[in-house]
Parts: C-alpha cells; sequence; structure tokens
C-alpha cells in the first residue's frame, strides 16, 4: 500500500474518532461495531480454521510467513464487511432514535453475515476436495446443485446443522444486543451528515483498498508470494465475489458466469479420449489416476543433468528479425546469432499468445497456456496447483533465479515467478549502470545482477530471464549509449535500435559468466515471448512464429530442425533433457522426444479465441476466423478437445497433484 494510502486512511480515521466524540452516541457505535466484529472475526475465524484443517498445506511456512498472511488477509476481508455489511452499517448510523429501528437493522445485518458464515463454511469443505478456494466455480452450484446437496446432506450434515443454527442465532441475538445498548442519542446535524460522510468515504476505501488509486484489490494479489500463503491469506467469500463481479465495474475482464461457446462443442468424456493421447508419449507414464494429465518420464533423449540452466525469454522478439534464421543482415543480433550458431534451433516454433507477455512467460513457467473459459494468471489461474519449472528444479537440487528488467510486480510477472519457485531480486538489487531517459535501469542491470547472483550461487543453477528493450513504447527502455555507439546504426526509438540493446546487454552477459567460469557448464534457452504486435503478418501463423534455441554443447547437436513445438512444449523439454524425475502436467510434449505427438496449442485475441497448429496446418476454435487459413474440423475438434479437458481439470485443481 503506498504512503499517501497510509496517510489518507490514518487521516480519516482520526477523524471518525473526533466526529464520534462530537457525536456523543455509543449506542450506534455499538451495535455498527458489533456487526463489523461479526463480518472480519468470521473472515479470521475461517482462516485460522483452514491452517488447523488442513495443516499440510502450510508445513512449508514458517512463523513469520503464517503471521503476515493472516494480517494481510484483513485486505481481503475489508471488502466483504463492505459490501456485505456495508449498507446495514450505514442504515445503522442514520439519525433515528429508535430502539426497535436498530433492532431491525442490525438483525437483518446478522441475517447478511450468518451468510458469510454459511460460505466460510462451505468454502472450508470445498477445499479439503478441491485443495483451493471457491473462485469462477462457484458457477457450478447451478449446474450440480444435487450432488452438492447429497455431498453436504450425507458427510457434513452437522456442519448444516451448524450453519441453519447460526442463521437463526445471529438474527435474535441481533436483536437482544441492540435492545441491550439502549436508545441512540441524536446529535447535531453538522455532526451526524460528516460521520456518515467519512463512513461511506471508508467503505468505498475497503471495496477499492488500493485508496486513492482507484485499483481494485484481486484475488491475485494475495498470491504474490507463494500459493500457500496464498490460501491462508485468501478468503473463500471475497474469490466469490471477485468472481461474481459486474462486468460494468471490472470491464476489463469479461463475466466469468458466461460459458465459452467452445466449451459447448464437445463433452467432457469426449474431450479426455481425444486429447489424453495427444499428451501421452510411449516414454512416459501416468502415475495418478485421479490426475489424468500428470505424466512421469521413463526414458529419456539427452542427458545434460548436473549442468546448469539459464532461460533468456526475449520481448517481442520474432523469427523474422534474427539474422541468422532469416539471412537478412539488419545487424541487431550478432550475440543471439552466435548462440544459435552454437545451437539447436527449432524453425517451426510458435507463442502460445499472439501479443501478451504474461501468458508466453507463464507457459514456459508452467506449461499452462490461457484455457479459454477460465481465468489465466492474474485472475484465477494462480490458485491451482501447477507444475512450475522452479518447483520441479529446486527439488532435484538446482538454485532457482529469475530476474526481469521492471518493476517486479508489473503484469504480474514477478509474482507468477515466485509462484513458480524461484527465488527474486529485490528493487534496491537492481541499481542504474547506464543513462536512461526514464531513470529506471533495464536489460544489461538486469542481466549484469543475474550473473553476480549466479556467481555467488551453489550449482547447479536454473536462471530465467526477462527483457525489456523491445517493449513499446520503443525508446523508454533503452540507455542513451551502449555498445561503444552501437546505438547510432538504428534509428531512435525504433524496434530495431530496442532489439540491437538487448542483444548487447545478451552478449555482455554471456561474457561476464565467460569470466566466471560458468559458461561451457551452462545449457542456454533463448526464446521470444511473443512476437511484434506492430508488425504487419500475412497470416496468422506468421503472427505466432517465434524463434527458439537450445544451446547444450557436447549434448544436443547445433543445427537447425523443422521439428513442430510451442511454448507449453519447454517445461516438457527440460524435464526430459535434465533427467527430472518428479511427475509433472503440461499442455505440450517434450522437443527430444520423436514418439510423442506434436502440436503447438495458442489463444489469439486476448484470449477470446484458441487453437491448434498441428503439421496438417492452423486452426481456430472457430471456422468463421480467417477461413481460407484454417485447417481441417478433425483439427478444430482436437483444439475443442485439449481446451475443454484442462478447462475441467482447473475447474475441479486436478491438474497435477500438490
Amino acid at each position: 500500500m503506498p504512503l499517501f494510502s497510509l496517510l489518507e486512511l490514518t487521516v480519516l480515521l482520526l477523524l471518525a474518532v473526533f466526529v464520534c466524540i462530537k457525536r456523543k452516541d455509543t449506542v450506534r457505535l455499538k451495535n455498527t461495531a458489533f456487526l463489523a466484529g461479526v463480518v472480519l472475526g468470521a473472515c479470521m475465524t475461517a482462516r485460522v480454521a483452514l491452517l488447523f484443517i488442513e495443516p499440510q498445506w502450510f508445513l512449508t511456512l514458517h512463523a513469520g510467513q503464517i503471521l503476515s498472511s493472516l494480517i494481510y488477509g484483513l485486505r481481503f476481508d475489508l471488502p466483504v464487511l463492505a459490501l456485505t455489511a456495508g449498507p446495514f452499517i450505514l442504515l445503522l448510523n442514520l439519525p433515528f432514535r429508535s430502539r426497535r429501528w436498530q433492532q431491525g437493522i442490525l438483525a437483518a445485518g446478522l441475517t447478511v453475515a450468518a451468510g458469510v458464515i454459511l460460505l466460510l463454511i462451505g468454502d472450508l469443505v470445498y477445499f479439503g476436495y478441491v485443495r483451493r478456494h471457491i473462485h469462477a466455480d462457484i458457477w457450478n452450484l447451478f449446474t450440480s446443485f444435487s450432488l452438492i446437496w447429497s455431498i453436504a446432506v450425507r458427510q457434513y450434515w452437522y456442519l448444516l446443522a451448524a450453519a441453519g443454527i447460526c442463521l437463526l442465532a445471529l438474527p435474535l441475538f441481533g436483536c437482544w444486543f441492540a435492545r441491550r445498548s439502549g436508545t441512540p442519542v441524536r446529535g447535531k446535524w453538522i455532526w451526524e451528515i460528516l460521520f456518515l460522510f467519512i463512513l461511506l468515504w471508508l467503505l468505498f476505501l475497503c471495496v477499492r483498498n488500493d485508496f486513492l488509486s482507484l485499483r481494485p484489490l484481486t484475488v491475485h494479489r494475495a498470491y504474490e508470494q507463494n500459493l500457500q500463503q496464498g490460501h491462508l491469506t485468501q478468503n473463500g467469500v471475497f474469490s466469490v465475489m471477485y468472481a461474481l463481479r459486474p462486468e460494468t465495474f471490472f470491464p476489463h475482464v469479461k463475466q466469468a458466469g458466461v460459458l465459452h461457446p467452445a466449451l459447448k462443442q464437445i463433452s467432457p468424456r469426449q474431450a479426455f479420449d481425444i486429447s489424453r493421447p495427444m499428451l501421452l508419449s510411449p516414454q512416459e507414464e501416468m502415475p495418478e489416476p485421479d490426475y489424468p494429465f500428470m505424466r512421469r518420464r521413463t526414458r529419456f533423449n539427452a542427458d545434460a543433468s548436473g549442468k546448469n540452466l539459464v532461460i533468456l525469454i526475449i520481448e517481442s522478439l520474432e523469427y523474422r528479425y534474427v539474422d541468422y534464421l532469416n539471412g537478412t543482415h539488419r545487424g541487431a543480433t550478432p550475440n543471439i546469432d552466435a548462440l544459435f550458431k552454437d545451437s539447436l534451433v527449432f524453425d517451426n516454433f510458435y507463442a502460445a499468445v499472439d501479443d501478451n507477455s504474461l501468458g508466453g512467460v507463464g507457459t514456459v513457467l508452467s506449461g499452462m497456456p490461457r484455457i479459454a473459459g477460465t481465468g489465466y494468471f492474474g485472475n484465477g489461474m494462480e490458485m491451482n496447483s501447477l507444475s512450475y519449472l522452479g518447483h520441479l528444479f529446486s527439488a532435484a537440487g538446482y538454485t532457482p533465479w529469475f530476474v526481469r528488467s521492471a518493476n517486479d510486480k508489473w503484469m504480474f510477472i514477478g509474482p507468477l515467478a515466485r509462484l513458480a519457485g524461484f527465488d527474486t531480486y529485490s528493487a534496491e538489487d537492481l541499481r542504474p549502470r547506464l543513462s536512461y531517459a526514464q531513470k529506471e535501469p533495464s536489460d544489461y542491470e538486469a542481466l549484469q545482477l543475474l550473473a553476480e547472483k549466479l556467481a555467488a550461487s551453489p550449482q547447479p543453477f536454473i536462471a530465467v530471464f526477462f527483457s525489456l528493450g523491445t517493449h513499446e513504447p520503443w525508446g523508454k527502455w533503452v540507455p542513451e549509449t551502449f555498445g561503444e555507439g552501437l546505438e547510432k546504426k538504428f534509428p531512435k526509438n525504433s524496434y530495431l535500435r530496442g532489439l540491437a540493446y538487448t542483444d548487447w546487454a545478451i552478449g555482455r552477459f554471456i561474457q561476464t559468466l565467460k569470466q566466471n567460469g560458468l559458461y561451457e557448464d551452462t545449457v542456454f534457452v533463448l526464446l521470444g515471448d511473443h512476437t511484434n504486435r506492430k508488425t504487419v503478418h500475412t497470416s496468422l501463423k506468421e503472427s505466432l512464429h517465434v524463434p527458439l534455441a537450445v544451446r547444450a554443447s557436447g549434448i544436443l547437436p547445433a543445427g537447425r530442425t523443422d521439428i513442430l513445438g510451442g511454448q507449453a512444449d519447454i517445461l516438457p523439454t527440460l524435464v526430459d533433457l535434465f533427467h527430472i524425475q518428479d511427475p509433472y502436467a503440461a499442455l505440450g510434449n517434450s522437443l527430444l522426444d520423436k514418439e510423442a505427438p506434436r502440436f503447438a496449442f495458442f489463444s489469439y485475441m486476448g484470449g477470446d479465441h484458441f487453437g491448434l497448429i498441428t503439421a496438417d496446418g492452423i486452426v481456430l476454435e472457430n471456422d468463421k476466423l480467417f477461413p481460407s487459413q484454417q485447417a481441417t474440423p478433425v483439427e478444430r475438434q482436437k483444439a475443442w478437445a485439449l481446451n475443454r479437458a484442462a478447462y475441467d481439470l482447473m475447474q475441479n485443481n486436478r491438474w497435477t497433484k500438490k
């Protein structure tokens, strides 16, 4: 929370205390505090109860993390208070000298509070089944009500009975409490009006929760450290409210309850029957029947185990701009060209998104592209158990690092890296070394910081870098001078100048690794997150075409291959290459596995559409978009199947086992 926001809140609270003293009315204040205390107390009690009911989820958290999660959870309780009890709190403080008014309003408010308690109890039960809080899957209540009712009656009848008693007892207790509090005193109108204004302001701030910035608090803010702390911080009522939020107030997110049309094109059973063979190689086994997409390798196709790994994800880097790949001589990529000449280059590789960095980076880190019908990272996906690259390699003894060239929380990528099991840098670590117009460091500083971290880290390590030099607006993240006048070869504020800067920074990074004796023992993976949005593309397929190179000297041959692949294949490929023994789940296959099915799943037009690239061509789920470019209906059914199967597993949090 910004310092100015804290000052604003402090001033408001002090002003509210001053006005309360001037009003000289303790009755309405007591009733207000009682209603607010019941709602906030219920939310905190549910949070503590989860800690004791599901202790195995929080074994990795130390006492400080648990305490900070409980305290930070109050931020998510305040919107629940404002949206459920807020109207009744306002009504309680209207200047009426009536004990009956207080009794009736407090009883009504506590009835709503009883509903909050009922939902919190249901969320605790739900967590035991699905291993996360209720979110957009609240809509399942309307389609599977009989199943939910039978579970509640047969297995948890005692909780249902307790909730029923609570629903009846709380309003009655509210009437008794209000009667005991006495008759309110009406003060001067100026203090009454001022108090209502302050109260309304405070309730508004509780809903928005970022105060003067007016940014609504979102579910993903709870998960900015790790999954366990996120579950403890979050509460089920807030996550349900966020899922049901009206589109009017959150125009950037589509209504969660509207099922994506493609999900209706195929049944869940058909989806699994079609998609399972697409995600299972003869070299793999599926060890858990309850997690049908989780796999474990039984054979490996190369051996880089014990080597270090560096993954370089370059913003807006598309295939056509790498001279080595396209036979051009623009001169912006000499260091990338040198790396590619010594690498296995995949000429038929595609991004999982058309224009979104979070989608590209998220797919690389998790093997999970954006799935139509459900929110992606930053909008609910982070609540699920996924196979994250950092966790897989950490379990195998690797030291994980993630560095990016921007504010840590920008686009949720920094928090996502922590969710994925990576250590990230502190803001003060990334200090400017070159001169930038916007005074903020960029690719060179981030890569040199990463080199320092790697030199001081135990080996082997896994490191991921995400660049910024070629992000729009071009020139914002590029220093005034770099590379001894290299910038003069390209127009100012141009894509090529940004690319030349990122390429130069990569060259300096590799040079530093060589000086530290780390280069030869390191496997390098370099790819683009998505293509350049300002480039005019002649086809949908071209708008997804990004480069991929894997330099594993002495392990993989240098050269070029036409093997078809996508960003969801990166995680399975690295599992194969580094002999990771733990099971994983991804919507792709190892690029080294010649027996694995080949396809590339992608989302398009901001996630509204999705599709598949196969040997037969490209296909979208909607045959009316780019009809002349699309492949056969059979391929469309495969796309439907993959999306529907992944959607169903996400809804039930059965993608992978924790």
